[in-house]
């Protein structure tokens, strides 16, 4: 096994800087952590390359949005995220008898698909 070199990982990480967590199919980016394990495995020269090739995949950084006060995190994650806001809402249903509204909208029944509007 070859010896451990992050040689690369700098500049690596300089290239993955105007991009996002997110993929153009949708799926998380990944790249730090290829480019860390590729280091780590002895093979500083595939770093790069590897990035070249998965460039293509990745989408910019997105522009900051609005402050999020203390008080708003929870509405914050239930619009940002639909894997947070199901989790909000389960848990939130969870300590308030099976329903939870997030920012006055019913958004969890137990027994109900995650995230469906009750009218």
């Amino acid at each position: 096994m070859r010896a451990p070199s992050y040689a690369t990982l700098d500049d690596a990480l300089e290239l993955l800087a105007p991009y996002g967590i997110a993929l153009t199919n949708g799926n998380s980016n990944h790249a730090p952590m290829v480019a860390e394990a590729l280091c780590a495995l002895g093979r500083p020269d595939a770093v790069t390359p590897w990035l070249v090739r998965y460039r293509e995949r990745l989408l910019p950084r997105p522009e900051a949005g609005d402050r999020i006060l203390a008080e708003d995190w929870r509405v914050a994650v239930a619009a940002g995220s639909p894997i947070g806001a199901r989790s909000l809402a389960k848990n939130c249903a969870r300590r308030r008898g099976g329903k939870c509204s997030i920012a006055g909208q019913d958004v969890w029944r137990r027994g109900s698909a995650p995230l469906r509007r009750m009218g």
